[in-house]
């Protein structure tokens, strides 16, 4: 596809500068001036920006079903010109604290989200003191960072004053 004529902010410019922009399969490939292609979109006179990363959501899926979802999140975020979002680890039963844990919460997700998505894998008190090195290792090729939690709310990211029934 080629959007014509949009007026793109480009990193670096002050200004913004109108180009035709070529995609395949979602991604661009080049940008220029006077391109073709046999499916064309029209962006005379709009603007045209990269799209956000928001790296702190909170779409509890799965398990807290009263509150905002995957889908229903990721929708309103592309709304916005929010096209990848990263999940926090307390957002799911069971919380995202090992790579079997993550993999449960990457069956669902996978099948509901509309926009790019990573996650934070976490560290609770409790996993804490029961090896949380292992954890790590194991979610590091699969996760964009940590979250160490050790004073939360959550049931299972407990203060280790006050342990949970639930190991994470």
């Amino acid at each position: 596809m080629i959007i014509k004529n949009g007026n793109i902010a480009l990193h670096g410019s002050k200004h913004l500068i109108t180009l035709d922009i070529e995609t395949e399969r979602g991604k661009i490939i080049s940008m220029g001036e006077d391109l073709h292609g046999t499916e064309v979109l029209d962006a005379e006179g709009l603007q045209i920006f990269p799209g956000a990363i928001d790296p702190h959501v909170h779409f509890n899926e799965p398990g807290f079903t009263g509150l905002e979802d995957f889908y229903h999140g990721s929708c309103e975020a592309v709304s916005g010109g929010v096209t990848t979002v990263i999940d926090m680890p307390c957002t799911s039963l069971p919380p995202v604290t090992s790579l079997e844990n993550l993999q449960k919460k990457l069956d669902v997700v996978g099948k509901r989200s509309v926009v790019d998505f990573g996650f934070f894998g976490g560290i609770s008190a409790q996993r804490y003191h029961s090896g949380y090195r292992t954890a790590m290792q194991e979610l590091s090729k699969y996760v964009l960072g940590f979250k160490s939690y050790f004073l939360s709310g959550m049931d299972s990211f407990r203060n280790c004053r006050y342990p949970s029934s639930v190991m994470c």
